[in-house]
This record gives C-alpha cells, sequence and structure tokens, in this order.
C-alpha cells in the first residue's frame, strides 16, 4: 500500500520549493502562487499573499506599493491632464503588473495616496519597467522571510521558538547590562525601513554593537595588549581598535583563536562595515542574525564583566599563532 504525504509535508515540500526558487531568482508571480496553494493545504491565513495575487482592498497599502511617478488625472471617459512626481497607490494584482512591465502603457484607477477635500483621486500612473522590478524585488523578499519562518515553524514547531527564544533573552540581558541596547533596537527597525538607504543605516548599526561592545567589555588601561603579538609587537587596543578590543577581551576569558566567537569576530565586522556602501535586504538581515548570535555567544561564554586589570591568560602560549592574523 503506497503512503501518500500529509497536507502538512505537501505544504512543507511547496514552501521550500517557494524558497529555493526565490533563492533563485524565479518570478514572484508563481512563487505567490505555490504559497497560496500551501497555506490552503494547511487551513491557514493568506495574509497579505492574497492581495498580491488579487490586488489590493482601499483599506490595505503596504509602502513597498507606493510609488513616485508621472499621473494622469482621470476625466470624463479619458485621462487628461498630467502631474510629474506624484504618490501612489498601485493595487492592480502581480500578475497585471507583469503584463505592464512587458508591453508598456499606464496602470489605470490607481488613488494618489494624497487624496482631495472631496475624496479619493483617481489616477492613471506610468510606471517604468524598472520602477515595476523595484515592486516586485520588495515582494519577493517580504515573501522569502515568510516563507523562512512557515518553513522553521511547520519543521521544528515550539523547539525553535525556545532555543531562539533563549538566544534573544540572553542578548536583550547583555545589551541591557551594558547599556548599548539602542543599537540593537536600531538594528531591528531600520531592516524593516524597505529602502538601501534604512538597510545601511541597518548593517551599520551592527558594526556599532561590535564598537560598543569593544568599548565597554575592554576597559583595561593599557594601549596595547601583551598577550597577543601583531608582526612582533604587541596588539594595539586603543579606542578605534574595536575588533581588538573584542579578541583581547576573548583571549582574558580563555577563549582561543579556534572558538566560533574568534572565528566569526573579523568576518561579522567586515560585513557590517559593508554598510557604508549599498547594501540588500538579504545581506543586511543576514549581518543582524549573526551580530545577534555572536552576543548571544559572548553572553553564554562569559559574564559580560568588563575587564579593567589585564592578567596572564592560560592560552598565552597558543596566541602566538594569531601573531600574522587580520586585525582591525
Amino acid at each position: 500500500m503506497q503512503n501518500h504525504p500529509s497536507r502538512r509535508e505537501e505544504a512543507l515540500e511547496l514552501l521550500r520549493k517557494v524558497a529555493d526558487d526565490l533563492a533563485g531568482g524565479s518570478e514572484v508571480l508563481s512563487c505567490l502562487r505555490n504559497y497560496r496553494r500551501a497555506q490552503r493545504l494547511l487551513g491557514g491565513d493568506e495574509g497579505w499573499v492574497a492581495m498580491e495575487l488579487d490586488g489590493y482592498p482601499m483599506t490595505e497599502m503596504p509602502s513597498w506599493r507606493i510609488r513616485r511617478t508621472n499621473v494622469y488625472w482621470q476625466g470624463k471617459g479619458s485621462y487628461s491632464s498630467m502631474e510629474a512626481h506624484a504618490d501612489v497607490c498601485i493595487r492592480i494584482p502581480v500578475g497585471e503588473l507583469y503584463v505592464i512591465r512587458d508591453k508598456g502603457g499606464r496602470v489605470n484607477n490607481c488613488d494618489r495616496v494624497k487624496t482631495s477635500k472631496d475624496g479619493v483621486v483617481w489616477v492613471s500612473a506610468k510606471l517604468s519597467p524598472t520602477s515595476i522590478e523595484v515592486i516586485l524585488q520588495r515582494i519577493s523578499e517580504r515573501l522569502f522571510d515568510l516563507v523562512s519562518s512557515d518553513i522553521v515553524s511547520l519543521k521544528f514547531g515550539g523547539t525553535a521558538e525556545s532555543v531562539f527564544g533563549e538566544y534573544q533573552k540572553a542578548v536583550s540581558q547583555a545589551m541591557s547590562k551594558l547599556g548599548i541596547e539602542d543599537n540593537t533596537q536600531n538594528a531591528y527597525e531600520n531592516l524593516q525601513g524597505g529602502n538601501k538607504a534604512s538597510w545601511r543605516i541597518s548593517a551599520l548599526a551592527c558594526r556599532n554593537i561590535l564598537g560598543d561592545l569593544g568599548r565597554k567589555l575592554y576597559q583595561a588601561p593599557e594601549k596595547a595588549y601583551p598577550y597577543i603579538e601583531v608582526h612582533g609587537k604587541p596588539m594595539p587596543v586603543g579606542l578605534k581598535n574595536e575588533v581588538n578590543r573584542i579578541r583581547a577581551y576573548l583571549h582574558q576569558n580563555n577563549i582561543g583563536a579556534d572558538s566560533l566567537l574568534a572565528q566569526m569576530l573579523q568576518p561579522l565586522y567586515e560585513e557590517a562595515c559593508r554598510g557604508k556602501s549599498d547594501i540588500n535586504y538579504k545581506e543586511a538581515q543576514s549581518i543582524l542574525i549573526n551580530t545577534y548570535v555572536f552576543v548571544g555567544e559572548l553572553a553564554r561564554r562569559t559574564n559580560m564583566q568588563p575587564v579593567t586589570e589585564l592578567h596572564r591568560p592560560e592560552l598565552t602560549a597558543s596566541s602566538k599563532k594569531q601573531a600574522n592574523s587580520t586585525v582591525d
């Protein structure tokens, strides 16, 4: 007798396909349809995905569906009077966006974000293929986050929530203890901002978290750390040497260069510094998640007590291997 997959298993496979297709650059329309199929198998709520497929009602409008473009006022039987650079709500289904992107034309029956005193002002909007691609990219990013969360929930249920809940609690307590929780909130809020400028701010906030950790945790007066040598000299640990200060703090807590924390530190800092240039949503999200994990591991492995006086760590002999490592 052949075993048929349960509705839950079938939905999970569909969600995995959606995640793989999005990661591979597939068109978001088919991914939205497969997500809808998965939710119907589960009896779940399609949420904003249904509105992307069917069109948005007057009561709903996400930020990624608002575009600044040339609009044409709606007259009797036709459109007249063009106005440049007005913010309009693009309510049509995703499928129609693809048609307009490929064949050109206007998006009719749009409403201006700033309406008149008499009520809704209906306009026709001229959208370039680039502008439509921006909308589709925003949809793809949000769908990927949604699908990733759903897969974890289906596969692990409360186990994942419990595991990550422990990290969240540890990070929150560590940040609060050091008085540097503002950058964590700044990073999270800007990740949700929906544009490249906010994603850059999110990444730089993560860099600032690492800088704060270096300054708060390493408070010894020495400007060079004598137990790690770099090119034959003690490692510099001035206020601008943020990564080195964390490395010295780890070393004082007998956490060696081959530990997960030490190996994460330099690459994570370099990634966070990429916020100085353009960065996309998934990159900013990865930086925030890894910063969160780093702080969680740091809280788990140490007591997060600042080092104010140096002592000779047990790892001193092996630390000589760090002589040629990258330092900031």
